[in-house]
């Protein structure tokens, strides 16, 4: 299992979309189909392809910083 990730467009940083899936999954999405999540880092609504998005495995240290930390 692992989380899809993206670029947030106004902070330049990796973020988690909040879509959760296993690898092949992931592989079957259309490349050309748009989702959309609404950013935690940033707080606005961003578009995200499997085109453009990074799939981050459970347990990876690039999932660290892409899902919000509670201070």
């Amino acid at each position: 299992m692992g989380t899809v990730t993206t670029m947030c467009p106004r902070t330049g940083k990796q973020v988690s979309t909040g879509v959760q899936l296993d690898r092949q999954a992931f592989r079957m999405l259309p490349a050309n189909r748009h989702f959309v999540f609404h950013c935690w880092l940033c707080g606005h609504e961003h578009e995200w392809s499997r085109r453009w998005a990074v799939f981050v495995e459970e347990g990876d240290r690039a999932l660290a910083d892409a899902v919000p930390h509670s201070d």
